[in-house]
């Protein structure tokens, strides 16, 4: 299994010394769980955050105790705990971007007979932070807080091409290391993703580092 792609690897020479290891970990345990929040047990997380079980043991406890995590006595497995949401919650509050965007998207969605959605850029992933449907739309529907790779989705290859040259390619190289897939399909697909754009007359406009998402 891969591991987190939001990390970097263990022996990476770009680790700071700045980071603190114990936090990083704990926040890679809350990262484990997927949208559906199916409960898991220790050996599970552990193999998804490439953790010894011990150290995993320690700190799902520590998660726990701090009402992050919930521990089910009869499965001996654990789900994301409410305190979670009000991180959450806290900044999907704060992201005004939503509030503008929602009624075109709606619109859009409406006149698509399709899904909508709006994701920020987290590693090499994009999280949904919005989501408009028709009851049309197709059956698969994925929600807020929803992960997908940025190297092979649609949303993920628009923000491909949009990014200045060095930070796309450093970018696809963080999905290379990080992912199973052919390690060449990123940069094939944002290549032609742009000559796709540039085919039927769209400009795109690189995005910043000062930029606000």
């Amino acid at each position: 299994m891969a591991r987190r792609k939001d990390s970097l690897p263990s022996g990476s020479s770009e680790k700071d010394y700045r980071i603190n290891t114990a936090l990083s970990r704990g926040l890679a345990i809350l990262k484990a769980f997927g949208p559906d929040n199916r409960p898991i047990g220790n050996a599970a997380i552990a193999e998804r955050v490439s953790l010894p079980k011990a150290t995993v043991s320690r700190l799902t406890f520590t998660l726990t105790e701090l009402g992050y995590l919930n521990y089910d006595d009869d499965i001996g497995r654990y789900s994301l705990g409410p305190a979670v949401l009000t991180l959450g919650y806290d900044v999907m509050a704060q992201m005004e971007i939503r509030d503008i965007a929602r009624p075109y998207m709606q619109e859009l969605a409406d006149y698509a007979d399709a899904s909508v959605y709006l994701g920020a850029p987290n590693g090499t992933e994009f999280i949904y932070v919005e989501a408009c449907r028709t009851p049309g739309s197709m059956a698969i529907r994925l929600g807020v807080g929803s992960r997908i790779p940025i190297h092979c989705t649609g949303m993920g290859r628009a923000y491909l091409a949009a990014l200045p040259d060095g930070a796309r390619e450093a970018l696809i190289g963080l999905a290379r290391e990080f992912d199973n897939t052919d390690p060449e399909s990123a940069q094939r697909w944002t290549d032609w993703l742009l000559m796709e754009l540039w085919s039927r007359g769209f400009r795109v406009v690189p995005i910043n580092e000062d930029d606000d998402l």
